[in-house]
């Protein structure tokens, strides 16, 4: 899978997922909400030396500050694939439960919560709702340490996004990835 801060905002059809799901080589499709949070209620720790001269550029001429990620994943996908291929791995608390698909609850990452003094239990307010931190994880690697999940329907409703913006399409070999990739 590929993240794109400054991705087209549309978002992909169902219709266009099956028809990659039924490609053939394909062993999993994750579907993503995602999206970018500047609010007063988190600050991102990213370092923005991180990003690169040209995402740097496009991040200040779109926000004032570095924004926090926000990742959206259906209550039954119980290990989600983080930017960069990472996965979650719950150290404290836990993952949704099946009936909060639209809760106002989270996960944060380890470098997240620690930037900002956040604890299981915390409320946040996001874009007028307030969001209970359910559980803390790490990933290994800085970004994926940085990000918020939350529910796949609860993303949609708190930024006004209308359904999956991106996927992470897993092929069966590594030779067929390009195969996959084309297709």
């Amino acid at each position: 899978g590929s993240f794109a801060l400054w991705g087209s905002g549309e978002s992909i059809q169902d219709a266009d997922i099956e028809q990659i799901i039924s490609l053939p080589h394909i062993t999993s499709v994750q579907k993503t909400a995602e999206t970018l949070y500047a609010g007063n209620s988190l600050e991102s720790p990213i370092n923005p030396g991180r990003l690169g001269r040209q995402t740097n550029q496009w991040i200040r001429s779109q926000f004032s500050k570095i924004p926090v990620i926000i990742m959206g994943f259906e209550p039954s996908n119980t290990a989600p694939t983080l930017l960069g291929g990472g996965s979650a791995e719950i150290t404290q608390g836990r993952y949704f439960y099946l009936n909060e698909s639209d809760a106002d609850v989270a996960l944060l990452g380890q470098a997240l919560a620690t930037k900002n003094n956040l604890d299981l239990g915390s409320i946040i307010n996001i874009n007028g709702s307030d969001v209970e931190i359910i559980g803390i994880f790490t990933s290994g690697q800085v970004f994926g340490d940085s990000v918020l999940i939350m529910p796949f329907t609860t993303v949609n409703r708190l930024f006004e996004l209308s359904g999956t913006t991106s996927l992470t399409v897993e092929a069966d070999t590594v030779e067929n990835v390009r195969l996959v990739a084309n297709s």
